[in-house]
Order: C-alpha cells, then structure tokens, then sequence
C-alpha cells in the first residue's frame, strides 16, 4: 500500500467517514439530570444510557438501538 493510500485512510477515519470498529456501553442514569444527547452519548429508555467509542453513530442507528 502506498503512502498514499494509508494518508487517505487515516484521514477518512478522523474525518468519520470510514469509521473502524465501535463499542456500545449501556449504563444506568442513577441521577434523575436529562443530559445533552450526542451521537457519541444518547438516552435509550428512561434511565438507560448508551456511550458510543469509535464513531459516532448516525440517526437511524439510535433509532434502531432504542427500537
């Protein structure tokens, strides 16, 4: 692979454009605060939390988690 090649692909991956493997945390909301919602931290039930790490998730994914 050339030089290149591998200055694109780092690119495109900080870019979030070809996002590499991600992992989910669920994790209880032990205190009763509505936080900000992000496409790396987002509420799936009432109480429940999700924690993106390797990329953001994109809308419809949140949707089919919660779902």
């Amino acid at each position: 692979m050339s030089n290149l090649y591998r200055r694109i692909e780092r690119l495109e991956q900080r870019m979030g454009v070809k996002p590499g493997p991600r992992l989910i945390y669920l994790t209880p909301n032990l205190e009763d605060a509505d936080g900000e919602e992000t496409p790396y931290q987002f509420r799936i039930s009432s109480g429940v939390w999700a924690s993106v790490f390797g990329g953001p998730l994109t809308d419809e994914e949140i949707r089919k988690l919660r779902g």
